[in-house]
């Protein structure tokens, strides 16, 4: 009897963790959230950013702390997305992203046009860290290693020393691409995915040694985002160029030897999982409405999932976000 106690609180709590999800949507200037897996809205205003767009969100766990770029500075969240204050803006540069570290030090790190930039201290104090490119749009950091993984225009970078030094990983091919997204494993910082419009690739050795993983061998279905959750599970979103808003969905729960294309029900806008909880995934999606015979209005949708994309629960979304770019399910 104890033993069944015990086993229906620990599903009681599961489940109320797994449906305290609070999903954040980002546009360009505004920014909305809601606590009930979608079925409402509210909008978050940020005084006094002025032109600034925003960029990316990122949270610490440790601390329980948001983190938003734009395009002219940092914001800083504590109460879990009310309110909002600067601490690093008015650098004179764009920012392009804005990240955690991924072993989980309460670190974050901000990449602009003009620099990397660190924090220890929940942006009290920064620090300037070298890039080896002014044309590196996406980082992967590691504060407690040292290790940081940089790509963009001119290929994907490594450092060893948490920035000092860098030097280009990636064989002839890699370095030929354009690299549309990178993800390093939170668990091991020296196995790295890297998406092009070549292939998905793969190293388990911090750029030694390259695997083609790519999916799909349609030469016009692509890998634009990858999100690796834990140890061996990512998820992966395909599109198809040939044929506009035709994404994929895929999920491996082996780090990449075998992939699943899930079951999703309207064309796939912007995805997003749980950073604590691979389980718990959501996505926008658009479905045509059809008027008489005449397919010309879309209508919006929320689908999450509890079971890694098993079953999907879908609620019409309401409110329509004019320029959504980005949606974010915040880890606690």
């Amino acid at each position: 009897m104890k033993k069944i106690l015990l086993s229906l609180i620990f599903v009681f709590l599961v489940f109320n963790s797994v449906y305290a999800e609070k999903l954040f949507s980002v546009t360009d200037d505004a920014i909305y959230y809601s606590n009930n897996l979608g079925q409402g809205w509210n909008a978050i205003y940020v005084e006094s950013i002025g032109s600034a767009h925003y960029t990316d969100m990122c949270f610490s766990r440790r601390s329980k702390t948001m983190y938003l770029s734009t395009t002219e500075g940092i914001l800083k969240s504590s109460d879990g997305g009310t309110n909002w204050s600067k601490i690093h803006f008015g650098r004179g540069s764009v920012f392009r992203t804005v990240k955690s570290s991924l072993d989980g030090a309460d670190v974050i790190y901000a990449l602009s046009s003009t620099g990397l930039y660190v924090t220890v201290n929940g942006g009290q104090n920064w620090k300037s860290l070298s890039l080896p490119s002014s044309q590196i749009f996406f980082i992967a950091p590691f504060y407690n290693s040292g290790i940081i993984y940089a790509a963009g225009n001119n290929g994907v970078y490594l450092s060893n020393n948490g920035g000092k030094d860098w030097k280009r990983i990636g064989g002839k091919k890699i370095l030929s691409s354009n690299i549309t997204d990178i993800s390093a494993n939170p668990f091991n910082p020296s196995q790295l995915y890297l998406a092009t419009d070549k292939g998905l690739f793969y190293t388990p050795d911090k750029g030694v040694t390259w695997k083609d993983r790519t999916i799909s061998r349609d030469d016009y279905i692509l890998t634009q985002k990858i999100f690796w959750v834990t140890d061996n599970v990512l998820y992966v979103i395909d599109s198809d160029v040939k044929e506009y808003g035709r994404s994929y969905l895929r999920l491996t729960v082996d780090g990449g030897k075998r992939w699943t294309t899930l079951a999703c029900q309207d064309e796939i806008t912007l995805f997003a999982v749980d950073p604590s909880n691979s389980y718990f995934i959501c996505y926008f999606g658009n479905e045509p409405v059809m008027y008489g015979t005449e397919e010309n209005v879309k209508a919006s949708f929320v689908h999450t999932s509890t079971n890694r994309g098993k079953d999907w629960k879908k609620i019409q979304n309401i409110v329509t976000f004019y320029g959504t770019k980005y949606l974010y399910v915040r880890p606690w």
